[in-house]
C-alpha cells in the first residue's frame, strides 16, 4: 500500500477568459497530428508559498488528482500532448468549472499557460464541483507529469481549495478500525487500501444516532468518535453539505486514520 495519495494562478493575457474557456472546453477532436503551441509559456513559481497556504484552517488539500482527456486536441488545433511535452512540474494551472458540458454536469477543465490539458477525472470532479459552485477558491499546480520517449503524456495536479469564511472544518480520528463491518469484513484490511487524499463518505443514518460510520473507495473502515459524530450529525441535520478526505494514515496491520471534513451551506 502507498501512503502517498493518488490523488490557479493568473491567466496569460494572450488567452481566452475563464468564461470563454468553459463554454468551449467540451468541443474536442481526438487526433495524433495536432499543432504545436505557438508560444511556450511555463508558469513556474507563479503561486507564492503564502498564497498556496493562506487560511490553512479552512483549506482542503487534494493531492495528485489524475487528469483525463490529455490525448485530445483543443479547438484551436493545438495538441494537448504537445502542450504537456513543454510543461514543467509544479507550474501553476487553472481549473475552470464547465457546468454546461453535455457529457458531465460536474466537468472541471484544466488549463496550463499554453491551453487546455484535460479535465479533472470524473470521480474527483463529482466531489470538487459542488465546492467550486459553493464559492471555494482553487489554486492548482502540476504535481505529476508522465510519459515521453515514445509514450503518451499523462499528468496529475495538486489542488488547494480555500473554503468560504462561513465554512466549518473538522479533523477527526477514526475509531473502531480493529472491528468488522456489517458484512463481517475486517475494517483494518479495508483501511489498508486507503491513501492520503482519498475522498470519504459518512453514512446516512445519523439522524437519530451518535454512531456515524465512515467509508472510503474500498468500503467502510471505521466510525467517528462520539463527540465528532454528534457534531457531524448536527451539521448534516441542519442541511450542511460536506466534503471529506483522508488527511493522514499510518501503520499497516493496525492502521490509524484521520479524516478532514469541510461543511458549508
Amino acid at each position: 500500500m502507498g501512503f502517498f495519495s493518488k490523488f490557479f494562478g493568473q491567466k496569460e493575457s494572450t488567452h481566452s477568459s475563464p468564461q470563454n474557456r468553459s463554454q468551449h472546453a467540451h468541443k474536442l477532436s481526438p487526433s495524433e497530428d495536432g499543432l504545436e503551441p505557438p508560444t511556450i509559456i511555463n508558469r513556474a513559481n507563479e503561486i507564492s508559498w503564502n498564497a498556496w497556504n493562506k487560511n490553512a484552517n479552512n483549506l482542503i488539500k487534494l493531492k495528485n488528482i489524475v487528469i483525463s482527456g490529455t490525448t485530445f486536441n483543443n479547438n484551436d488545433g493545438v495538441s494537448r500532448q504537445k502542450i504537456l511535452a513543454k510543461m514543467v512540474r509544479w507550474e501553476a494551472v487553472d481549473i475552470i468549472r464547465d457546468s454546461k458540458n453535455a457529457h458531465d454536469k460536474n466537468a472541471i477543465a484544466v488549463y496550463g499557460g499554453m491551453g487546455q490539458i484535460g479535465f479533472i477525472n470524473a470521480a474527483s470532479a463529482q466531489q470538487m464541483a459542488p465546492m467550486l459552485d459553493a464559492g471555494f477558491t482553487p489554486l492548482a499546480k502540476l504535481s505529476g507529469l508522465f510519459g515521453g520517449n515514445g509514450k503518451l503524456f499523462g499528468c496529475a495536479i495538486d489542488v488547494h481549495l480555500h473554503a468560504p469564511q462561513n465554512a466549518i472544518k473538522m479533523d477527526c480520528k477514526i475509531v473502531g478500525i480493529s472491528g468488522k463491518d456489517d458484512n463481517g469484513e475486517s475494517r483494518a484490511e479495508i483501511a489498508q487500501e486507503l491513501d492520503e487524499g482519498d475522498m470519504i463518505d459518512f453514512d446516512d443514518t445519523y439522524s437519530f444516532s451518535d454512531t456515524i460510520t465512515v467509508s472510503g473507495p474500498a468500503g467502510e473502515f471505521g466510525k467517528l468518535g462520539k463527540k465528532d459524530a454528534t457534531k457531524v450529525a448536527e451539521l448534516l441535520n441542519n442541511s450542511y453539505k460536506y466534503s471529506a478526505y483522508v488527511s493522514d494514515i499510518s501503520g499497516y496491520d493496525r492502521p490509524q486514520v484521520f479524516v478532514t471534513a469541510i461543511f458549508w451551506k
